[in-house]
């Protein structure tokens, strides 16, 4: 969805700049049309009505990709953190968290620690003392009993 919406705004962004684009080209033609009478005003006209537009896309195209790496990167720690809960019963602790992504201890403390003050998990305590979060709901799938 919000991918959907990110897409709709560039699309926006993109239909706002054409008309500036536009107009860029009908002061270029304006001003190059005689020459030796292009003056300063030309040129300031010129780069508020076409460079300016196209580096403001371009800033908005880094920022719409950076946005959804973002994005990616968030669901595919989702995707870890559901993982690991599967292969253990629904126990995670910040440790295998790190271990299995790209995250430092105390960020995978501070990612699991959101998602129990969120209600997604609950914190609990081994019997070693050892900081586990459960999900609810998942456990390791059962394997199929041969007979």
């Amino acid at each position: 969805m919000k991918k959907r919406n990110l897409a709709t705004a560039l699309m926006i962004l993109a239909g706002l700049l054409i008309p500036l684009l536009l107009c860029s080209g009908v002061l270029a033609v304006s001003g190059f049309s005689n020459p030796g009478e292009t003056d300063r005003g030309t040129w300031i006209g010129i780069t508020a009505c076409f460079i300016l537009p196209l580096l403001l896309f371009i800033v908005a195209a880094f920022a719409a990709g950076y946005t959804l790496l973002q994005q990616e990167k968030r669901e595919a720690l989702r995707q870890t953190v559901l993982r690991l809960a599967g292969q253990n019963d629904g126990r995670v602790t910040a440790h295998e968290v790190a271990l299995s992504s790209s995250l430092t201890i105390e960020a995978a403390q501070a990612y699991l620690d959101r998602l129990a003050a969120q209600g997604v998990c609950e914190m609990e305590y081994s019997p070693n003392g050892v900081v586990c979060f459960v999900f609810q709901g998942v456990s390791r799938p059962v394997a199929a009993e041969t007979s």
